[in-house]
């Protein structure tokens, strides 16, 4: 009887053992979905912000300026030919917005403190 037992027990508990493994594998997989849709909704609304601020300031004319601040550390954010890109490179999530103007001078965007996005004739200053 004692071996029987024995047996009946590395049964149950092999058994036990492939669920927690089987679990661990669908639920691991499952967190780095998440991760990666928490990183494109950051983008997306990064983009949406900063892409709305920039067209409001070139649709009010010449002269108009507003301070932004966006927070978030872990965003790249680049305007090249009318397009403004967020993205984040640990998980290839990204976002991108088509602004009205391609005349934009902004050597590079900084997140974590305030800018001041101004419109001087016609062409935006991001600084």
């Amino acid at each position: 009887m004692k071996g029987q037992a024995a047996n009946e027990f590395l049964i149950v508990f092999t058994a036990f053992l492939v669920l927690y493994i089987i679990f661990t594998v669908i639920f691991s997989s499952q967190s780095v979905n998440l991760i990666q849709s928490t990183d494109n909704l950051d983008a997306l609304k990064t983009t949406y912000a900063l892409s709305n601020t920039i067209n409001s300031v070139y649709m009010a004319g010449d002269g108009a300026s507003t301070n932004l601040t966006l927070v978030n550390s872990r965003l790249n954010v680049t305007i090249h030919n009318g397009i403004l890109t967020s993205s984040v490179s640990s998980t290839n999530a990204g976002s991108q917005a088509k602004l009205l103007t391609t005349r934009i001078n902004a050597t590079q965007i900084f997140l974590n403190r305030e800018m001041k996005i101004k419109n001087n004739g016609g062409s935006i200053e991001i600084s």
